[in-house]
């Protein structure tokens, strides 16, 4: 199975927008979304500067990277917005270790830090997606630099690999809000146990 041979799709929320990361028409897939959670939540409104220059900068490195879909969301808070995204990605095979092909990405994944008190820290685990079946996953703190001019900012970010035949769909969700890190590993949890895999038709790419 190629890249371009692998069919998915992944439910979010009602909340989330699906965001079209192709240069010449994300401007007016961002235009739009920032226009409608604003008409749903009026208290978004005076944040429509900064929910733009989120999407801006998720829908080029999602691009830039090779993503395949990005759902993202934007939530109001007490004192400013909550925003995420959640990108989809096939990966090349990775190298075989003799074992399953779980086995063989496990063996590519690290686990960092011993304790929640680190400021940046990660886990690993397999996890048993109820559409695509057993997955390997990373989850944790980990740093974002936004700027070579700024310092990294934390991020709670959940990876995980669904081996495929062929490649490995990569299931990314992420969020700037790491305070709130607990809360967003159980959405990013729910959402990605939405991915399924789905048999093209012959003939089909």
């Amino acid at each position: 199975m190629t890249k371009s041979q692998v069919a998915f799709s992944l439910a979010i929320p009602p909340s989330w927008s699906e965001l079209d990361l192709r240069p010449a028409t994300r401007d007016r897939s961002i235009a739009n979304i920032v226009q409608d959670r604003y008409r749903d939540v009026p208290q978004l409104r005076e944040h429509r500067a900064d929910m733009a220059a989120y999407l801006r900068d998720t829908a080029r490195a999602a691009w830039d990277v090779g993503c395949r879909y990005c759902g993202v969301f934007v939530e109001a808070a007490d004192d400013g917005i909550v925003p995420g995204s959640v990108t989809v990605s096939i990966l090349p095979t990775p190298p075989a270790t003799g074992g399953s092909a779980l086995d063989d990405i496990v063996t590519q994944l690290h686990t960092i830090g011993t304790a929640h008190n680190t400021t940046y820290w990660t886990r690993t685990s397999t996890v048993a997606l109820k559409h695509a079946g057993d997955a390997a996953r990373t989850w944790g703190i980990q740093p974002l630099q936004l700027s070579p001019r700024q310092d990294p900012v934390p991020i709670a970010l959940m990876n995980t690999y669904v081996p495929l035949h062929g490649g490995v769909a990569l299931i990314s969700a992420g969020s700037p809000a790491a305070e709130i890190a607990d809360t967003l590993f159980d959405l990013f949890d729910a959402v990605t146990d939405t991915f399924r895999l789905h048999t093209l038709p012959e003939g089909d790419s």
